[in-house]
């Protein structure tokens, strides 16, 4: 890069990391906030690249390790193994603010919760069975928010409906495995099963001790928990 553009890139490459941090940092990055960051984040890469004579070893040092990311074969990751890292990193957001459309620990919403604590479990157990494949499955969750609603329709095929219930309150929680959702039959609503008879949600109700990520045992008054519900389960947990 000629000399006279240096002062340009240091004052680009600042503003673009700053937003790129912002992003990291705000519970909310909706779609056009992901696409600027992640256009940012090349320009800052080529910038680096084009700026720099070791510049350019150093993007090419990263560019092989995410091309072998990008191209590695998928193998079959073992459901007991990733049910264990989702329940895991589920219970770690407990006590994290309820924020309608959040999906970091800064702050979360219900099916933001489920899909933070997939993301988290694929980029665990991608690192424990070297198997990038599953970090490349926790870039697809990470881009594609959903609604409860759109879980209760397949959230593009990564969720399979199970069958249907009156209400939490008085389902048999033994036809359960770890991880499974109840999805109000409204859409507007899920949690998260864990075991025994408890249940784990981002519950945006102060009244039922909520505006926060919970854990809730039935038989309960908790609202969610007697209305009718749609039992789904991830599909890489089947």
């Amino acid at each position: 890069m000629p000399e006279k553009y240096r002062p340009h890139f240091w004052v680009v490459g600042a503003v673009l990391s700053l937003f790129l941090a912002w992003v990291i940092y705000t519970p909310i990055p909706f779609t056009a906030l992901k696409v600027a960051a992640v256009a940012s984040a090349l320009l800052l890469f080529v910038g680096v690249g084009l700026a720099f004579k070791p510049g350019k070893w150093l993007c090419l040092g990263v560019s092989i390790p995410l091309l072998l990311c990008a191209l590695w074969p998928a193998s079959k990751p073992d459901s007991s193994q990733l049910r264990a890292h989702y329940l895991a990193a589920l219970v770690a957001y407990q006590g994290t603010p309820y924020v309608w459309g959040g999906e970091n620990g800064r702050g979360l919403d219900c099916s933001g919760l489920m899909r933070r604590a997939m993301i988290d479990a694929l980029i665990s157990q991608g690192w424990h069975d070297h198997n990038p494949a599953l970090w490349r499955e926790a870039t697809s969750v990470w881009w594609h928010d959903c609604s409860a609603s759109a879980m209760k329709s397949g959230y593009n095929g990564y969720i399979e409906p199970l069958f249907p219930a009156k209400n939490l309150n008085a389902l048999d929680t033994t036809r359960l495995r770890g991880g499974d959702l109840a999805i109000t039959q409204s859409g507007v609503h899920v949690l998260a099963f864990v075991g025994g008879k408890t249940w784990i949600q981002a519950d945006p109700n102060l009244a039922n001790g909520g505006d926060k990520v919970i854990q809730t045992t039935a038989p309960t008054k908790n609202g969610w928990f007697t209305q009718r519900v749609q039992i789904c389960r991830w599909k890489n947990l089947s």
